[in-house]
């Protein structure tokens, strides 16, 4: 799914760097099974990844990718 609006139930409302009120998000499942959320900000190019239900924080790339240990 891909939007260009901001949802109101969605983590990342605007751009954590440049503050732009629109983003592409697309909805996925983390390795671990967490629902994700990948934001890229239409004005600045900036990407974050956050767990929708999350805290908000945008998360680190041991997270969003898995553990590389067997």
């Amino acid at each position: 799914m891909s939007r260009t609006q901001p949802s109101a139930d969605e983590t990342g409302h605007l751009c954590v760097q440049c503050g732009a009120p629109t983003s592409t998000r697309i909805r996925l499942a983390l390795p671990d099974g967490r629902p994700a959320l990948f934001v890229s900000c239409e004005q600045c190019e900036r990407t974050s990844w956050y767990e929708i239900g999350g805290d908000g924080a945008p998360l680190t790339r041991t997270e969003i990718l898995g553990s590389t240990q067997p």
